[in-house]
């Protein structure tokens, strides 16, 4: 059903956002984004709604088409789950050429989702080529929606605008 991946997710997160005593009891991150492609892709969609320090989530390659089976019959609650999420960036990226899931099926997922979002489609991308186009899709998409310059400034901290805005779409 995917509800124990949902489970390992939101406990990968609380892992780096809680404090260590080995870190000063400092938290080893104070906020995520989740980045799930194809199985992982609606897991980690539907885990942030749930996890207060998550900012933002990416799903690449959501496999919707075939979502009824993958998570025996529990997509529609994951779908609605990723829904949740009004006021948290996300990304949504698709080949035309996806096994797993039609530009059709993809931009009704895309649909469901509150914003901000940004939808991708990717023209000629299979399901197992989409990762060539990452890189540079995730870099542009974490630039422009957390308002930063590079990578390397987003790893500082989000803004406090946006990390108040995902803290209260958790809420």
């Amino acid at each position: 059903t995917g509800a124990a991946s949902v489970e390992d997710v939101r406990s990968v997160a609380s892992w780096f956002t809680e404090p260590k005593p080995e870190n000063d009891n400092q938290p080893l991150a104070s906020q995520v984004v989740i980045v799930g492609y194809s199985y992982g892709s609606l897991i980690g969609a539907a885990a942030a709604a749930e996890i207060p320090a998550a900012v933002g989530y990416a799903a690449i390659g959501p496999p919707i088409d075939y979502s009824w089976a993958l998570y025996v019959f529990n997509g529609a609650h994951l779908r609605k789950q990723a829904a949740d999420s009004s006021g948290r960036p996300k990304l949504l990226l698709v080949g035309t050429d996806d096994q797993f899931c039609s530009v059709k099926s993809f931009q009704s997922f895309v649909d469901e989702l509150p914003e901000p979002k940004q939808s991708l489609v990717l023209d000629g991308i299979d399901h197992f080529s989409v990762f060539r186009s990452l890189p540079k899709a995730l870099t542009d998409w974490v630039t422009s929606s957390f308002g930063v310059a590079s990578l390397q400034e987003f790893a500082k901290g989000v803004p406090a605008a946006v990390a108040q805005q995902a803290q209260r779409s958790c809420s």
